[in-house]
């Protein structure tokens, strides 16, 4: 029988293959850069559910592994201690951890090219 947890998870993921999923991709200022890499707050909204979560990015990663610099160890990780928050007014708030948590990141970006995102918002600031 599912649990509540695992209810909002099967929902989340099934909603990221919906075409009216909303996007953003922010620096995150509570967090300080470590070498090259630095923290993005990634929001996803559809179905009135918010999918929010931090994750460590470094811009033209491959390039910056390539010369070894620092930081780059840390690329496209969740920032550690955190998860990913599932949020609606029906079922309240969940958070996921682990392969729960890479499940949801997984789907959301599959569908949407958040990389690229990330660089274009960061070029707008």
């Amino acid at each position: 029988m599912f649990s509540k947890h695992n209810k909002v998870k099967e929902l989340a993921v099934y909603f990221a293959a919906t075409p009216d999923v909303s996007c953003s991709v922010t620096n995150n200022k509570k967090f300080e850069p470590i070498g090259v890499s630095a923290v993005k707050t990634y929001k996803y909204k559809v179905n009135n559910m918010e999918i929010l979560y931090n994750k460590w990015f470094v811009e033209a990663f491959e390039s910056a592994q390539k010369m070894n610099l620092p930081g780059c160890e840390r690329h496209n990780k969740l920032v550690q201690g955190s998860g990913v928050c599932v949020s609606s007014p029906e079922l309240g708030l969940s958070v996921f951890h682990g392969k729960d948590a890479q499940d949801i990141i997984d789907a959301y970006e599959s569908g949407c090219d958040t990389q690229l995102y990330g660089i274009k918002m960061q070029k707008q600031k």
